[in-house]
């Protein structure tokens, strides 16, 4: 693959590969920081209500940012939709590190060409600027924020070398088996999809027993990485339960997947996520929204 040629003509692309869960995920491009500072600047210029169908709606975390980082984290901007759960999962991180925020947000089936020119390749949100530049990809960012901001407070991975393995393990399958298989769901009237569902949860239930026996969480007493990246697909359970009597493992099936449940919703860090991506608002969207625009298609 040659350079990007958007930027300077010195400046040069670089591709890289990310691994998850022991295979390789499709080649995504990291432009050059002058190629990524213009694309940035574009999208941050069109905030002002104009014809971009963005609008700007503040947010902050629970804490003011640190004197050190007050002007790197003033400055982080995030582009999402609000029924998106990857969107949402970059939210809870940045609210769970106390970083300051403004959120972009973006038209679900309607995207502006500035976000598609910012992700070229999956053209969907979340994206992350930060001083102008982009970073995409859900698990991408919530690295990212968890190594260039607020790294004092609050961590998202764990420190130790094998523990962060586990945790990009155990988010890449919550990521690519959990979280897709609910998704088809919303599309697809497949009776074998939504057993398969009830049998990821089952399993999921297994490995909280060994992971996470006495704990609240994934991997310890504190919300963390796997935690946040699970936590947006809730609303989406439910108002798939009630749409479509979708059958899940009940508190007797799966106690240790239902105090996970449990716990997430009452952290203040995913709260809020939860009330703007609501089981009852989702239940409107893909029942008058979403899938009429799939059988138009």
């Amino acid at each position: 693959m040659g350079p990007c040629r958007d930027g300077p003509s010195s400046a040069r692309s670089t591709v890289k590969r990310a691994c998850r869960t022991g295979r390789c995920s499709p080649v995504y491009v990291l432009r050059s920081a002058a190629a990524s500072e213009a694309i940035g600047e574009r999208i941050v210029r069109s905030d002002d209500g104009g014809d971009s169908g963005m609008k700007i709606n503040g947010e902050s975390g629970a804490l003011s940012p640190s004197t050190s980082q007050g002007d790197q984290m003033s400055s982080v901007k995030l582009v999402m939709s609000w029924c998106s759960p990857m969107a949402h999962q970059v939210a809870i991180s940045l609210r769970h590190k106390r970083v300051k925020f403004t959120l972009i947000d973006e038209k679900v089936l309607n995207r502006n060409p500035r976000t598609l020119n910012a992700n070229p390749l999956y053209k969907m949100v979340p994206i992350l600027i930060h001083t102008r530049r982009l970073v995409q990809d859900p698990l991408i960012i919530m690295e990212y924020i968890d190594d260039a901001l607020s790294k004092e407070l609050v961590q998202l991975l764990p420190s130790d070398p094998f523990e962060r393995c586990a945790a990009r393990y155990w988010s890449g399958y919550i990521q690519t088996k959990v979280i897709a298989t609910v998704l088809k769901c919303v599309d697809q009237d497949d009776g074998r999809l939504t057993e398969c569902l009830f049998d990821t949860f089952t399993r999921l239930d297994k490995i909280l027993s060994i992971v996470a026996p006495e704990c609240c969480f994934f991997m310890g007493d504190e919300l963390g990485f796997v935690d946040i990246v699970f936590a947006p697909i809730i609303p989406w359970l439910q108002a798939l339960e009630h749409l479509d009597g979708i059958r899940l493992p009940t508190p007797l099936e799966c106690p240790h997947l239902h105090k996970w449940f449990d716990a997430l919703k009452r952290h203040p860090s995913v709260r809020p996520s939860l009330q703007i991506c609501s089981p009852e608002r989702l239940e409107v969207f893909i029942s008058q929204t979403l899938r009429n625009q799939l059988v138009g298609q």
